[in-house]
């Protein structure tokens, strides 16, 4: 399923500093 997919993605780039930065 995408969404699966989408979250699996989410959760690869929780551990990277771009997606903090992002949700700053």
């Amino acid at each position: 399923m995408a969404a699966s997919n989408m979250i699996k993605k989410a959760m690869t780039q929780l551990k990277t500093p771009e997606f903090r930065s992002y949700l700053m």
